[in-house]
This record gives structure tokens, C-alpha cells and sequence, in this order.
């Protein structure tokens, strides 16, 4: 239990340097300070892969609207992953931070290559695409 001066009490004893996981803080591997991404502690690659920079949030989202900018029929979430080479689950949230924002707007649907109908996406205010079905999907 901590107080107001983050002051770790164990039976109303203060214990100084004590971390949540009731190890001193300055050698408890979950409570380390670190710049880089988190990872699975039991495992070395998974280690050596954090201290890898990654694309920020922010790049990734520009990477984005830039694809759906740069083409006027605008994309289906898939072609965005495609253009952008984005994993689509990395690449699927910006899209929805985009649209959030105002930034994007649904044009309606086209079919895609698996035969259903998919969500294609324009800069807001875009002229829409004439090969797109715009109808309710919600």
C-alpha cells in the first residue's frame, strides 16, 4: 500500500526502495526504466527485438492518409496494408484514428479480391469514386 509520497508501506512499515513486486526497485526487471518497446522478459529474442526502433504511431498514421491521398479511388483496408506495406493490424487502427479525426470518410464499398464487398476510404470532402456501391454497411 503507498501513501500520497509514493512511499511503499508493508504493515504500516515505510520500505524504502520496495517496488510493487515487493523487490528492491533498483533490481526488479519489470520496474527497470527503459526507453524501448516492451517485451516478454523470459525471452531473448523477444528482448533483442525491443531495441529495434520502431515507426511511431504518427509516422504510420501519415503513411496512411498519404496512401489513401495518393490514390483517387480510393482503398480498401487491405490495399492500404498493401501500398503502405503496414502489417493490416498495425495499419487497420490508424485508419480508424484517421476517420476519428475526420481526416477520411467511407465512399462506400467495391468489391474486393475475395469476392466480398469492402469499405473503401477517401481523403474527406474527396470527390467520391464512381465504382463504388455507396450503401449502408452500419
Amino acid at each position: 500500500m503507498t501513501n500520497e509520497n509514493d512511499t511503499l508501506f508493508l504493515f504500516d512499515t515505510p520500505v524504502k526502495n520496495m517496488c510493487p513486486h515487493g523487490r528492491d526497485r533498483t533490481k526488479c526487471p519489470f520496474c527497470l526504466e527503459y526507453t524501448g518497446t516492451p517485451f516478454v522478459h523470459h525471452s531473448q529474442t523477444s528482448q533483442d527485438a525491443s531495441k529495434i526502433p520502431a515507426p511511431t504511431l504518427q509516422s504510420r498514421r501519415k503513411d496512411v492518409l498519404e496512401a489513401i491521398a495518393k490514390f483517387p479511388n480510393g482503398l480498401t483496408d487491405l490495399e492500404i496494408s498493401e501500398v503502405t506495406g503496414i502489417d493490416g493490424s498495425s495499419a487497420r487502427p490508424r485508419r480508424v484514428e484517421l476517420l476519428e479525426d475526420g481526416l477520411i470518410e467511407s465512399a462506400g464499398t467495391r468489391k474486393a479480391r475475395s469476392g466480398r464487398q469492402a469499405t473503401v476510404w477517401i481523403l474527406k470532402g474527396a470527390p467520391k469514386p464512381e465504382s463504388v456501391t455507396v450503401e449502408r454497411w452500419w
